[in-house]
């Protein structure tokens, strides 16, 4: 997703036919952990067996960050919409350091 610390994703993601489907908000890290199926993964965003999600998280810092739909182990084809929006960032803004 093309996201900034600071940025807020907010939106829907729904299935057609209301078949449920896990959704997860993860950067490159734990995406890679969830591709894998291994325990412990923390997603800054996890909504498991539904057949809509509703998102509205803060992205807590700069890395590459995905939207993972699952429906691990279902054999059906599923029709998923996404409609994840962030808010437009101001050119003008500054970033204030502390110290």
């Amino acid at each position: 997703m093309n996201v900034q610390r600071g940025d807020i994703v907010g939106g829907d993601v729904t299935e057609k036919d209301n078949y449920k489907f896990n959704c997860y908000l993860a950067d490159s890290a734990i995406f890679v952990k969830l591709a894998n199926r291994e325990r412990g993964f923390k997603p800054i965003f996890k909504s498991e067996g539904r057949g809509a999600h509703h998102v509205n998280e803060l992205i807590p810092d700069d890395a590459q960050w995905y939207a993972v739909l699952d429906a691990y182990g279902q054999q059906y084809v599923r029709e998923v919409f996404v409609n994840l929006n962030r808010p437009k960032r101001s050119s003008s803004s500054a970033m204030v350091v502390g110290g």
